[in-house]
């Protein structure tokens, strides 16, 4: 009778090997700012390395409409990136405030999947309208809100 106990008994649990993430396909971010007095660009290109420091971006003048361009590319000519959600925003930055509570002037959310390969990009031209310190930022995020890659643009605007 002890043969078929032993049968009977569960089998002990073996440890699984660790899960790693798949490995996520080149996002390039690309931020543009295109206006009569100034000009402006950064990139971001490598998850989880610090875009380079923001240019110097001329002085605005207050009521006056830059136009900001913005653009994701899959840089891989295989993998497709799933669940890329896409966060634009323009907001008026408050000296000695946080950053989450600045007053967003443009807040536009966009989920999409990247073939390989594929882009999605996207403007404004929105007034400025008082003077201040502002700030034009893409950010990238996964589905479950992890940040993958930010992008940022300092604009400074003035009386008329």
């Amino acid at each position: 009778m002890l043969p078929v106990l032993l049968l009977l008994a569960p089998l002990p649990r073996l440890p699984r090997a660790p899960t790693t993430p798949a490995p996520r396909a080149a996002l390039t971010t690309h931020l543009a700012l295109v206006v009569r007095t100034a000009s402006g660009e950064t990139r971001a290109a490598t998850p989880g390395v610090p875009p380079p420091t923001r240019p110097p971006v001329g002085e605005l003048k207050a009521g006056e409409k830059p136009e900001i361009r913005w653009s994701v590319r899959n840089g891989s000519a295989k993998a497709a990136v799933r669940r890329v959600v896409v966060h634009f925003t323009v907001r008026r930055v408050v000296e000695g405030a946080p950053a989450r509570e600045a007053r967003a002037l443009v807040n536009s959310v966009l989920g999409t999947d990247l073939s390989p390969g594929a882009s999605v990009t996207g403007s404004c031209r929105n007034a400025l309208p008082a003077a201040g310190a502002y700030q034009a930022v893409i950010e990238l995020t996964d589905g479950a809100g992890a940040r993958l890659q930010h992008c940022a643009i300092d604009l400074r605007v003035t009386d008329r």
